[in-house]
């Protein structure tokens, strides 16, 4: 059982950091478009890459702090340090896909 739990924050914990990464560098990327005048294909590309990462990354986000949590109270302890920077990337993801719809409806 614990064998299997540790799988699944793992598991979870790595596509996380993953998909944060990417959203990050994408966003880079889509700022440095605007600077250097990509083409507007090329940005609205990197742009939907941004929603589709960022979305995905806010569910997997949500499901590794429910695991932290639920793991926390069956071992009683909780990891705060890795709780508070899966809620803070959490937020910055969500941050990041709330602005991305704004500006998708503003441009539409």
């Amino acid at each position: 059982m614990v064998k299997s739990v540790n799988f699944v924050i793992f598991t979870t914990r790595k596509i996380f950091i993953f998909l944060f990464i990417s959203v990050s560098i994408l966003l880079f990327l889509y700022i440095i478009g605007n600077r250097q005048e990509f083409l507007d294909s090329t940005q609205i590309f990197i742009f939907k890459l941004i929603l589709y990462s960022s979305s995905l990354d806010f569910i997997i986000g949500i499901i590794l702090i429910s695991v932290y949590i639920t793991a926390g109270i069956k071992v009683k302890r909780i990891n705060a340090a890795k709780l508070i920077f899966s809620l803070l990337a959490t937020f910055f993801c969500l941050g990041i896909l709330i602005t991305v719809k704004f500006i998708s409806v503003w441009l539409a």
